[in-house]
């Protein structure tokens, strides 16, 4: 399943801005569409965002969670 960039976002609980930062540096896994638009593999996304570190660890154990109980 993809997912828009609003919807991962919000998936993740962060900034658009840094996600974009984070999208632009290659560090998300991503799939460019066209010339600005991206879309992402739900579960390649949450995959990714376990394994990170750099998100402080109370919020990401509490966003992964959260994803974990839906």
């Amino acid at each position: 399943m993809f997912i828009k960039f609003e919807e991962a976002v919000k998936l993740l609980g962060v900034s658009k801005y840094v996600f974009r930062g984070w999208v632009r540096k290659g560090l998300v896994p991503v799939r460019r569409i066209g010339t600005s638009q991206y879309i992402f593999h739900r579960q390649k996304l949450l995959d990714w965002w376990k394994s990170v570190e750099h998100v402080p660890n109370i919020k990401k154990r509490n966003i992964l969670e959260e994803i974990t109980n839906a």
